[in-house]
């Protein structure tokens, strides 16, 4: 899979850019999600890109200094989402996107995040319906929206990347940078001394845990509920963690079986010196998770183990006194378990004990956890 150059891209070589990559993306769907790892990754490969942080866009026209960013970028990534078509700005974008790769040989990447290219390039589904939508706020001007249909079946029609839901997304990232990264090497391109670029990293990572992991077997062990966070903010910790140094464990789905945790589980929380836990929404469903828990809180007590709670999109005190989800899911297990008041038992306990350590609350905003370990 190849960017698609312009058909003008000779006279690209002599053209000034100020940033390698401008990110076109729908902020409510990915800002603080894959856009914002996306974002994270390039930026740590020294790949200077250029990401709209402002929420709030007034008026219909994209602003000068966006329009200026678009034309100084030698790359464009447009992350199409479920909700893209829906945003005027978005479109808007595109069509200067477009035109800027048309004119002035711009590379264009599209990423189809969670929707068929098919979708996109024949404006079918969400897209119609988006648009739709859309362009009755536009229907005196329907020659821009034109531009919008068209702006988006060229886009699509281009190599692209299609991210399915099925991985991790993490490693969906990693190909994107690295795809940029061959662009940027193959074209030569360089943005002054301000921002140099290191294609290939030697530098060995040594874990800044090594004086506290003499005897234990891992760093870190990851306590989630799969479903929530596997592919999501989960695996991107691990990526980040394992990037550090720190050697994580990170659970497989084939070690649940029956109704206890696997021995390989027990042995895996006894062996290792930390354990972030990672509450979501449905993290009380699973009985996996409830039994990790109780056994990694029998640890720190024990052991001394260190328990880092995270609170991924749900507030600490839903947690710390079983409250909205967290009652729901345990109300449930209580009519499942219901000869085993001893484990429920438990399990409040240490949800209860868990949620009054000092931790992390993510509300939807970017945050570096391993900064703070």
């Amino acid at each position: 899979m190849t960017l698609q150059p312009s058909h003008s891209s000779s006279s690209s070589s002599s053209r000034h850019w100020e940033y390698y990559v401008f990110l076109n993306f729908r902020g409510p769907d990915t800002r603080y999600g894959f856009t914002g790892y996306l974002y994270k990754a390039l930026c740590d490969k020294g790949i200077h890109t250029f990401m709209d942080f402002d929420d709030i866009h007034r008026g219909n026209e994209i602003s000068t200094s966006l329009m200026k960013a678009i034309e100084a970028s030698r790359i464009a990534i447009l992350v199409f989402s479920k909700n893209y078509a829906q945003s005027s700005y978005c479109l808007n974008e595109l069509v200067k996107i477009m035109e800027c790769s048309k004119h002035h040989g711009q590379f264009v990447l599209p990423v189809f995040y969670g929707v068929d290219p098919s979708v996109v390039r024949n404006q079918k589904g969400i897209y119609e319906e988006a648009l739709a939508m859309t362009g009755r706020r536009f229907e005196h001007d329907m020659d821009r929206v034109q531009r919008w249909r068209t702006a988006m079946a060229d886009a699509a029609n281009l190599s692209g990347l299609h991210f399915k839901g099925d991985g991790y997304g993490y490693e969906f990232v990693e190909k994107i940078v690295e795809q940029v990264s061959r662009v940027i090497k193959r074209v030569g391109l360089t943005i002054g001394d301000d921002y140099p670029i290191e294609m290939e990293s030697k530098e060995s990572s040594v874990s800044f845990f090594s004086s506290l992991s003499h005897g234990w077997k891992y760093d870190v062990f990851l306590s989630f509920r799969g479903t929530d966070t596997r592919f999501g903010f989960t695996g991107n910790l691990y990526k980040v963690l394992c990037d550090k140094g720190i050697h994580t464990f990170m659970d497989d789905e084939a070690l649940h079986r029956g109704n206890e945790i696997s021995a390989t589980l027990v042995k895996a929380i006894e062996g290792s010196r930390i354990a972030i836990l990672v509450f979501s929404e449905n993290y009380a469903d699973s009985s996996y998770c409830l039994d990790e828990l109780v056994k990694i809180i029998k640890c720190s007590q024990s052991h001394a183990q260190c328990v880092l709670p995270v609170f991924y999109n749900v507030d600490p005190p839903d947690v710390r006194h079983q409250r909205g989800s967290y009652e729901e899911a345990l109300a449930k297990h209580e009519e499942r378990f219901k000869n085993d008041v001893e484990r429920l038992r438990e399990w409040r306990a240490a949800l209860h004990h868990a949620a009054n350590l000092t931790g992390f609350h993510f509300k939807g905003y970017l945050m570096n956890i391993t900064l703070e370990v």
